[in-house]
């Protein structure tokens, strides 16, 4: 527990230098669902890979720098627990992940908000499988990268409703320890690709649509 709070704490840091220092938070909330689906392949150094489908599910805390007002960039962090499932594995990975989106306004006005850009994920997950016979446990960290395009309902001068859909490249490195009749600590990296869609409401701060620049 101690490791994984470690880590944990380390993704964070990183998300705050990642964080433009001139920004500054105009809409705060939540989003639920946050969901995916699509393919991973693990490969392990003797050279088996393992294909499987991969579902996830989510919820988590938004930021954004610019809900509903002009400009042409919004920054979006993302902070947020998902629980992801591989093929017929039994259990579920438990999976801590920060999403950075810097996305550039397509249209604009005092209803709506679209936008599209890139974004970075860095996650940690980890999943454990045990009896009184055995001990199996994996741990990976993960890069990903996503073109995402949103679209930001504003309703009044406070409550904005904002969906999200995206198609996400992951690249994860990690070790699958067993322990039990035998002991083995095996190293893999993985891959993979599966669309996403988040669903936030968010409250907005001195954020509204001028009329006039």
């Amino acid at each position: 527990m101690q490791k994984v709070t470690r880590y944990t704490l380390a993704l964070v840091v990183i998300t705050l230098f990642l964080i433009p220092q001139s920004s500054q938070a105009t809409g705060l909330g939540l989003y639920l669902p946050s969901w995916g689906n699509g393919s991973s392949t693990v490969s392990y150094d003797n050279g088996f890979e393992r294909e499987s489908d991969i579902d996830h599910i989510g919820i988590g805390f938004v930021l954004d720098t610019k809900v509903a007002s002009r400009g042409v960039f919004n920054y979006r962090l993302h902070l947020g627990f998902e629980s992801a499932q591989y093929g017929e594995l039994e259990n579920k990975f438990s999976r801590f992940a920060i999403d950075n989106t810097f996305g550039f306004g397509i249209v604009q006005s005092s209803v709506l908000r679209l936008w599209l850009g890139p974004q970075i994920r860095l996650v940690y997950q980890s999943y454990s499988d045990s009896d009184i016979s055995y001990d199996f446990n994996i741990n990976a960290f993960g890069l990903g990268l996503a073109p995402v395009l949103g679209l930001n309902f504003n309703l009044g001068n406070v409550v904005s409703i904002c969906p999200e859909i995206g198609f996400r490249f992951m690249f994860l490195g990690g070790t699958e320890e067993y322990d039990g009749s035998f002991y083995y600590d095996e190293p893999f990296a993985s891959t993979e690709q599966y669309v996403f869609i988040n669903l936030a409401l968010l409250f907005r701060i001195n954020d509204v649509f001028d009329d006039f620049f």
